[in-house]
């Protein structure tokens, strides 16, 4: 289990017993992401100390830091591959690096400030998608070897929280302030499906390990699934007690995680939508929130607890 903190550290846990395994620590300012690469011996984290930094997971020791954002770090995170690195940034940059070496091979610019506030790699590595936040509210794709923006994405109205590729890479699944979910064709651009019904801003959708549904979390206090096809909504998971930070999907697509900003994450049973045992929980609503990080959950769900402030 990878959890990151505010007090600038990321931890590996037994998920088993609980026991502290692996401290990084190099930081000099809360680390906002973690994430493993697809090997699960490295980890990469994002800070703002305006750094990311490519961890050794079995020793903690720094590996590599990745230096050129000026200003805070959102997200950091490994392609399919483990080959290349993605970062976004409050400076209104994406970057693209290295993962043997840390040099930077591609900066993405956005047209306005703050900029992207996530991205993702197609499953090829081919391809970027970053969402818009701020003054910007498209989903936008881009070429990962040339840095050349090859789509951009119109319809959601206000910021956005998050968009990521299918996993067949033919669609986009995008997240908005505007409590829409929508659905795009990642080679012409069209928008497929609207996913309409959360009451408040979409946090995260992801598509399940066939592609055939949509999961998402809202700040309405609710996570849904909808038939990524129709967009016609399948199941809606309602029992957290504040907003939905995020949710995800096992595997094998037949169980969900939530996590939410009263401390606790709940896991789901996707057919029928009913919760299956009491919630995991981290602190309390008003501590701090929980976030999903872990790729993969069976039997215990892979939680990050950050503190508020």
């Amino acid at each position: 289990m990878l959890t990151s903190s505010y007090d600038s550290t990321a931890v590996i846990w037994d998920a088993a017993t609980g026991a502290k395994q692996v401290t990084m620590r190099g930081h000099t300012s809360r680390i906002i992401s973690a994430f493993y690469n697809p090997n699960g011996d490295r980890v990469v984290t994002a800070s703002w100390d305006s750094t990311a930094r490519v961890w050794d997971a079995a020793t903690g020791s720094q590996q590599l830091l990745l230096k050129g954002h000026n200003g805070n770090v959102r997200l950091a995170l490994f392609s399919n591959n483990g080959g290349r690195i993605i970062t976004t940034g409050e400076d209104g940059t994406a970057r693209i690096w290295d993962a043997a070496n840390g040099a930077l091979l591609r900066t993405l610019t956005a047209d306005a400030i703050p900029g992207f506030f996530t991205a993702r790699f197609n499953p090829a590595g081919t391809r970027v998608v970053t969402s818009g936040r701020g003054g910007d509210s498209t989903v936008q794709i881009w070429d990962a070897e040339t840095g050349e923006r090859l789509l951009t994405l119109r319809g959601h109205k206000g910021s956005l929280n998050y968009a990521e590729f299918s996993h067949d890479g033919k669609l986009v699944v995008s997240a908005g302030f505007d409590g829409t979910a929508r659905i795009w064709n990642a080679e012409t651009g069209e928008q497929v499906q609207m996913l309409t019904g959360h009451t408040d801003r979409v946090r995260t959708a992801y598509f399940s390990p066939d592609d055939s549904r949509i999961l998402t979390a809202s700040f309405d206090m609710t996570a849904r699934i909808w038939d990524a096809n129709t967009g016609a909504q399948l199941r809606n998971l309602a029992m957290h007690m504040d907003r939905i930070r995020d949710a995800r999907f096992s595997p094998d697509g037949k169980l969900a995680a939530t996590a939410g900003f009263d401390g606790a994450a709940l896991i789901w049973d996707t057919e029928t939508g009913e919760p299956l045992g009491p919630a995991y929980r981290s602190g309390t609503s008003d501590s701090g929130y929980v976030v999903i990080t872990a790729p993969a959950f069976t039997g215990s769900v892979a939680l990050t607890y950050e503190p508020a402030g």
